[in-house]
């Protein structure tokens, strides 16, 4: 008896910064609900308490730790994780999410650094920064300190500054969205 093998799509797919991020999310928070959406619509996680209430979204990008191949030489000994990121420029424009969660994960520590950042505050610094292409792309680095920094771009003269604690462009910074799970424990207060 001959079978015929049927194309079956997988239900559903998630990349390893939606796991890494769930997985975060169930360890930290057990008595809240995480939904994922049956098709993409720009919303990788929908979070709501054991009531299904008060609804939360998060847009997901992952980057795996680009540091070791092709880190800056004067950051590697500072640097925790470096992620390097390709977003379309529309996609965050036209974003449903509340927030969208930028994951940095380094394979040789097995540490993941979660940034947490409103679309609008996002598109907004990549426009401070001079980032108007369709494509833009953008390097966080978070170092051994717990600063979070845009990198792309810099000079070498200014990754000194930055080492040194300065920073000349402050719409750099991303250190206030480094590690921001209060978001999620202030909405279901």
């Amino acid at each position: 008896m001959e079978t015929k093998s049927i194309g079956m799509k997988p239900l559903f797919t998630i990349h390893g910064g939606e796991y890494l991020f769930g997985n975060e999310v169930e360890a930290r928070f057990p008595e809240l609900r995480i939904w994922v959406p049956s098709k993409d619509d720009g919303i990788d996680f929908l979070i709501t308490n054991n009531k299904n209430k008060n609804p939360i979204s998060f847009q997901v990008k992952y980057s795996k730790d680009f540091n070791w191949s092709h880190g800056n030489i004067l950051l590697k000994p500072h640097t925790k994780s470096a992620g390097w990121y390709s977003i379309y420029r529309e996609k965050i424009e036209k974003s449903n999410a509340d927030y969208w969660v930028l994951v940095n994960y380094d394979g040789f520590k097995k540490s993941t650094d979660y940034i947490f950042i409103k679309p609008k505050e996002l598109i907004s610094k990549f426009i401070s920064l001079g980032r108007n292409s369709h494509r833009i792309e953008s390097y966080v680095l978070v170092t051994n300190d717990l600063k979070c920094y845009e990198t792309r771009g810099l000079k070498k003269k200014e990754f000194n500054t930055l080492l040194s604690g300065g920073l000349e462009k402050k719409e750099r910074d991303l250190t206030p969205y480094l590690e921001r799970w209060d978001i999620i424990e202030n909405n279901f207060r």
